[in-house]
């Protein structure tokens, strides 16, 4: 074998000279036969009976574009071949000139054909060979057992022809295919050839297009710009392209993107090549995204509450009128700021932390009330919701915030927290003041080894002015009064109207003789003359003065009070002052603090439970426990005999955890589900393991959270510290309820009530009891229901005693309420029986 023959494949060739062949045999074997061939331009292929390759020269692989091997590996019927006749169209094998001579024993020659070549960036390509065939050793009657053809590449202008043939079929093959209408125009927009995708986008065929001027058929509003960008194109500018809308058969317009660009042969420019793709969804969606957005604008712009549109860094983009109207600042001073620096400096932290949380996704929305600084500095108070709005999950596009404005509101529900606190006619503290700011002066008096006065004032003559000069008169007589106190008295003391001619003052560190002179000098004050409705009038003032530290307010009040009386007693404006004998009340609360430590180790200690009902259903949903203590010899004690003595020393810890402990186990044995409502002292919640105490007691009852309410006192919120701040904060982790017990007694606390999470507020029993008597309680009590639905807290009515008094809660929208009417408090048995619940009627 010579080293320019080609390798046979194995095992082909049957009949004698079928077999490997050299390519100087091949080339003599063509000879032989009357094939002209050359071993460098013509290639050789020797087929076998079967239609496979049996030998094959050099030549024959390298102008089909093939190795060795792989020309080896082919015969007559595979169908990589690829063979087209010289029309384009597919060649079956039948018609191969090496398969004819095989079937017939003719010869083929000057047989033109395309084969594919190989390689994938040769799409639509052929090569084009003239090929000859011959049958080996054919006799009469025998078909040949083998055919040798020769073929050489076609060249020449056939050869060019026959390749414009193959580029004019795929891109013929291309247009038909493709769903963009494809166009070749004339100069003057003749359709010269369309694809048959205007089927669809024009709804006619390809035929009834040609001729037809493309100008005719789009929108005259589009004209100008077809026109323009077709002149663009002849005249030799990069592709164009614009959109407008053609009118198909149906003479409806449709929506298309049409790009052209010049087919210039030479120098010459012969024809506009255009493509029609449909672009109606593209067109719509953006005229929809265009109604959108104008809406958008428009409703921006005339919204009746501030709004804006804010980049992610939080700088202004767009804010309309009313939020310049809000703040009074023009447009552009307004978007020269940053969100950040009209935020009062008390908001601004909290207000800028929403935005990161926001562009992380952790939120969808933010929403809060926080203070804004108008141009002049004065504050707007504004409830802010703010949405971030994206291209995509990875483009944040941008904030959309809601600005509105609530300053009414909120001066409203400071009004509302004001009228619960202050007189309306005097503008002095009322009572709801008085105890809560005694109990806090005392106990800092106890802490600091001080005293504390207390002035009880009650005007003589005061009802002569009402019954000689009028009401009216009377109520000046009131505010001339509150005037002189306010002006007479120091910085830090405090004069509260109780009610109708009674006022009651309140001085820090002050002892018995500086009380009496404060006392003398507001008798003089007072007593000088009042002028009223152009009349002169005199009235004066009898005062009883406690001085000391006593546990409780009360206890100081009842001695001003009995001192006042005295007073009054021993003529008119006169001053009394309480001598108790100290050392008696001091021998007694050691007594008692003595026998309260051995109450505990004897277990001598009960608690009794009242129900807590709901007003409409009289539905029990909580029962208050309330400790008892069965002395031996003084008998059973309500824990005002015995509890400020606890409160003295560590007692009332360890008497507050035993309460919770034995509440919980209680309730935990209840079959209706109704919570248990525990009082616990100040001093006791201040402690650091007092959640602790809370958790344990619950974890050893198995009682849920949510069924244990923990009641504290307006003196309490006096003393939020921040132990009591983390101990109120940690029950509500936990999901204990939080009460606020006697509200209405104090003032402090509703400073710092919000500090606290106050789930209930508790209307003190003393209001509840002059609901029918006295007009003006009825107000108030009506006020502080408000209140606590302003601040979105349950309201519960202590003290009810009466179907009127129930009636009349139920009737201002009191939800909850407690008293005598639906149970005395009472003992539980071991049984767990005695647990009261409302009595019927």
């Amino acid at each position: 074998m010579s080293a320019s023959s080609v390798e046979p494949r194995a095992g082909h060739g049957s009949a004698p000279g079928a077999g490997a062949m050299s390519s100087t045999e091949l080339t003599v074997l063509a000879h032989e036969h009357g094939l002209a061939a050359t071993d460098v331009l013509t290639g050789l292929v020797l087929w076998d009976s079967t239609g496979a390759i049996a030998s094959a020269n050099r030549a024959a692989a390298e102008i089909l574009g093939l190795s060795s091997a792989q020309l080896l590996s082919r015969s007559l019927a595979d169908t990589r071949w690829g063979v087209t006749g010289t029309d384009g169209e597919f060649l079956p094998v039948e018609r191969f000139p090496a398969m004819v001579t095989l079937r017939t024993g003719d010869p083929v020659r000057g047989f033109i054909l395309g084969v594919h070549p190989p390689g994938a960036d040769r799409l639509g390509e052929h090569l084009w060979l003239e090929v000859n065939s011959e049958p080996l050793d054919r006799s009469a009657n025998k078909a040949p057992y083998a055919v040798i053809s020769s073929f050489v590449a076609v060249g020449g202008p056939l050869a060019d022809r026959l390749r414009q043939g193959d580029s004019e079929r795929l891109y013929r093959l291309l247009a038909e295919n493709s769903t963009d209408v494809i166009a070749v125009l004339g100069l003057d927009t003749t359709f010269l050839w369309v694809s048959a995708a205007c089927r669809v986008l024009l709804a006619c065929e390809p035929d009834e297009l040609l001729g037809v001027m493309a100008l005719g058929l789009v929108h005259p509003d589009d004209v100008e710009r077809v026109t323009s960008a077709v002149a663009a194109a002849s005249a030799g500018d990069a592709r164009q392209r614009v959109t407008a809308r053609v009118r198909d058969t149906a003479g409806d317009y449709v929506w298309v993107d049409v790009a052209c660009r010049a087919l210039v042969t030479g120098s010459e420019l012969i024809t506009v090549l255009a493509t029609f793709r449909d672009a109606s969804e593209r067109v719509t969606a953006e005229q929809e995204r265009d109604v959108a957005t104008q809406r958008f604008r428009v409703a921006l712009e005339h919204a009746p509450i501030g709004m804006a549109v804010l980049t992610p860094e939080g700088c202004w983009l767009e804010v309309n009128q009313a939020l310049c109207a809000m703040l009074d600042y023009p447009p552009e001073q307004l978007l020269s700021k940053t969100f950040a620096e009209l935020i009062h400096p008390e908001d601004r932290d909290e207000s800028e932390a929403a935005f990161p949380q926001l562009l992380a996704g952790e939120i969808d929305k933010s929403v809060s009330e926080e203070r804004y600084l108008r141009r002049d500095g004065t504050i707007v108070w504004a409830l802010r919701s703010v949405v971030l709005l994206r291209h995509t999950e990875a483009n944040p596009s941008y904030f959309l915030a809601q600005i509105q404005d609530i300053t009414d509101r909120k001066r409203a529900q400071q009004e509302l927290a004001t009228f619960a606190l202050t007189d309306p006619l005097t503008g002095l503290p009322n009572r709801l003041v008085l105890i809560d700011r005694l109990t806090h002066a005392l106990a800092a008096a106890r802490r600091e080894g001080t005293n504390v006065g207390v002035l009880f004032l009650d005007l003589d003559w005061f009802k002569n002015v009402n019954d000689s000069l009028g009401h009216d008169a009377g109520d000046e007589v009131l505010r001339q009064v509150a005037a002189r106190l306010t002006t007479t008295l120091r910085e830090a003391d405090s004069a509260v109207r109780l009610g109708g001619d009674e006022f009651v003052i309140v001085c820090e560190h002050v002892d018995i003789h500086q009380a009496g002179k404060l006392a003398a000098r507001i008798c003089a004050i007072l007593s000088e003359p009042y002028t009223v409705a152009g009349v002169e009038t005199v009235v004066t003032a009898s005062i009883g003065v406690a001085v000391g530290n006593l546990p409780t307010a009360e206890g100081m009040l009842q001695q001003a009070d009995a001192s006042m009386y005295r007073a009054k007693q021993r003529g008119r404006g006169r001053i009394d002052i309480h001598d108790q004998a100290a050392q008696a009340v001091a021998l007694d609360w050691l007594t008692l603090n003595h026998d309260l430590r051995l109450a505990l180790e004897r277990d001598e200690l009960v608690l009794y439970y009242q129900p807590i009902v709901e007003l409409a259903t009289r539905r029990v949903v909580c029962r208050e426990a309330l400790l008892r203590w069965n002395h031996p010899h003084r008998g059973l004690l309500a824990p005002g005999a015995f509890l400020p003595a606890a409160e003295e020393t560590q007692l009332i810890a360890v008497i507050g955890a035993w309460v919770l402990e034995h509440a919980c186990a209680a309730a935990a044995r209840w079959d209706d589900g109704a919570a248990v409502s525990v009082n616990i002292s100040s001093r006791h919640l201040a402690q650091a393991d007092f959640a602790d105490s809370v958790r344990a007691a619950l974890e050893a009852s198995e009682l849920s959270p949510s069924r244990l309410v923990i009641e504290i006192t307006e003196t309490s919120l006096l003393r939020a510290s921040t132990s009591v701040l983390k101990s109120t904060h940690t029950l509500q982790e936990l999901g204990v309820g939080l009460a606020l017990d006697d509200f209405g007694t104090g003032q402090a606390s509703i400073s710092v009530l919000q500090r606290l999470p106050i789930q209930i507020l508790k209307i003190d029993r003393s209001f509840v009891a002059d609901l029918a008597g006295e007009p003006s309680t009825a107000n108030l009590v009506d006020g502080l229901i408000h209140l606590g639905a302003g601040l979105s807290l349950d309201v519960i009515a202590e003290g009810i005693e009466t179907d009127a008094q129930a009636q009349w809660l139920a009737d201002h929208n009191c939800p909850h309420g407690q008293g005598f009417l639906y149970g005395c408090p009472t003992p539980l048995g071991s049984s767990g029986q005695g647990v009261p619940s409302p009595r019927a009627g």
